[in-house]
Formats: C-alpha cells, structure tokens, sequence
C-alpha cells in the first residue's frame, strides 16, 4: 500500500490544482470618440480626435483594475499630465481642445492641426494571462507626431499585477539582451547588462509572442527599440 501513497496523493493534488483553477471569460465593448461627436466642434476648428477605448465586464477578478488602467492612461494623455483629477473621458477630450486651442489660436493655419487617436485592446488573454494594450499617437504641431505604446499584465485569476519578475525568470534578461543585440546590431553598445532590465520599458504579449520595448531611461534622447519574441523561443524563460 504504501509504495502506491505516493503516486495516488500526487495524482489528487493534481486534479485539486486543475479544478481550482477558474475558466475565464473575457468580456469587452468598446466605445468609440471622434470629432463629429463633439458639438463645439460643429462651429470652430478642432484638433482631430479618434479615440476607441474597451471597457471590461468580465471577468470580475480583473474588470475594475484593467478599467481603471483604461481610464487613466486615457485622461492623463488627453489632460497631457502623469497625475490628473478624477474625470471622465469626454471632460479630458474638452480639455484638450481647449488646450490645443490656446496652443494655436483659431487664426493660425494650426488652430485644428492637433491631432491625436488613442486605441486600447485585449493583447492577449488566457487562463493565466491578460495583456491590455494602451496605443497613442500625437501630433501638436512641429515636423512630425509621436507615438507611446504602454500594456498592463495582470493574472485573471486573482487580478495581481504582473511584474517583470513575476512573468519571467532570471535567465531571460541575459537572453533578450541577445535578442536585441541581434535585431539592432549597431546599437549593442547600448544593451548595458547592469541596468537592462530596468530600461525594458514596456513589456507586452500578442498571439505573435512577447513584446518588448527597450529605451535607456537617463539618455536625454533614446530611441524606443521594439522587438517581437516568438512563443516558441521564449516559452523557456517564462514563469507562467
């Protein structure tokens, strides 16, 4: 009896973790903002404004964080400001016209050349991950816009956020830091292995893999650079 304990007690503590282990759901919708929808703008210039934000109802372990996360990133952006009062979207939206309208009066040839779309969505959900992407780009006059890529990780099942060490283990840095040198052969001078980690600013997950956002966080200029890792070659490293 004793030499099949083992094995039997392995086997339920098996099936107790798999049936703890919540099925989820997602459940979003989405709402869309353009210019057309504002109604000062039916009577004077207004900058170019295409915003689609998602609104999670499910699952309930996630739904309030991941909105939140929603919400602020969005008015923060609009209201050009890390920390901003409480507001909603559209009071950020006649925020911001307001300010592109002081930053160029109405009889300049910029008094609607603001432009701005925002676009959040469900990167990539399972049982064990949710990635939500927050997506911006900005033009406010100048030679050219710009665009900031942001995610928030969270597990479905408690709704923890996902910190780098949490999704990865501690090979996996040196092992990025091979995958940068690779797609950005001449900037290899910059993967420092002291302070990468802290200079992947942004870490995220499509169905394509994982996705990371590598910029020096002292240099008074750095140029965001973007690699996709797929599944397949960075599963090993991967905590979840």
């Amino acid at each position: 009896m004793k030499k099949h304990l083992a094995p039997l007690l392995l086997i339920i503590l098996f099936i107790t973790t798999v049936s703890c282990e919540k099925e989820i759901v997602y459940e979003t919708k989405s709402t869309h903002y353009t210019t057309s929808d504002i109604n000062i703008c039916a009577t004077q210039p207004c900058p170019d404004i295409d915003i689609e934000i998602i609104t999670f109802s499910s699952p309930e372990t996630v739904k309030d964080i991941a909105n939140k996360w929603i919400l602020d990133k969005t008015t923060s952006t609009l209201y050009n400001a890390s920390k901003v009062p409480d507001l909603s979207i559209t009071e950020a939206i006649d925020l911001y016209i307001n300010e592109s309208q002081i930053s160029y009066p109405e009889t300049t040839e910029l008094s609607d050349a603001h432009e701005i779309q925002i676009e959040t969505a469900l990167s990539y959900g399972t049982n064990n991950l949710l990635s939500i992407v927050h997506y911006t780009y900005q033009f406010s006059g100048g030679a050219s816009g710009y665009d900031t890529v942001s995610y928030l990780n969270l597990n479905p099942q408690n709704g923890e956020l996902l910190s780098k060490e949490a999704l990865f283990t501690e090979d996996f840095y040196a092992f990025a830091k091979a995958y940068f040198t690779k797609e950005y052969p001449q900037q290899e001078h910059l993967f420092n292995v002291l302070t990468f980690n802290e200079n992947l600013q942004e870490i995220g997950f499509t169905e394509d893999g994982v996705i990371l956002n590598y910029a020096e966080v002292d240099a008074l200029y750095s140029e965001n650079m973007v690699v996709t890792i797929p599944w397949n070659e960075a599963e090993s490293y991967l905590t979840f």
